[in-house]
């Protein structure tokens, strides 16, 4: 079990494939997993933030706080994130993507609002995986890097 938690953290970059027949992008990465630990400690810190909440004597707000800030996670981690492996050309609204000196986040928009974020950590990769978008013919948007 702590082997299968541990390769969730592990580093591993996203890799696209592109399936002509089904006109669709094949994604490999840990999105899944990783969605669902985000939920399941959201869910264990917003019991916890509650059951610290109403076992104060006074008014804590602290705990009301922090109970309304897991809450939100919580209802993003279900509503905003798509982690399907397969994504359909004609789904894709754009690309966005941020580069750092050591890695890189892409960020795919889809039509019905969500996002699937790519995470790499070969630049040379990335590169070559933002021209197989563009050559789709899908926007790219390159964002400006935090530091």
């Amino acid at each position: 079990m702590f082997k299968s938690v541990k390769k969730l953290f592990t580093d591993k970059n996203s890799t696209i494939a592109f399936d002509l027949d089904r006109q669709c992008f094949e994604i490999d990465d840990h999105a899944k997993g990783q969605v669902w630990m985000l939920r399941i400690l959201s869910i264990s810190m917003l019991f916890f933030s509650l059951l610290g909440y109403f076992k104060s004597d006074n008014l804590n707000l602290f705990y009301l706080v922090l109970a309304i800030f897991f809450t939100s996670m919580l209802i993003l981690g279900f509503v905003n994130h798509n982690t399907s492996a397969t994504i359909p050309l004609d789904q894709i609204k754009s690309v966005s993507y941020r580069k750092s000196t050591t890695s890189a986040t892409g960020s795919i928009r889809l039509n019905n609002k969500r996002r699937r974020v790519l995470y790499h950590y070969n630049l040379s990769q990335f590169d070559e995986q933002v021209e197989l978008f563009k050559s789709h013919g899908i926007e790219i948007k390159e964002k400006s890097s935090w530091f």
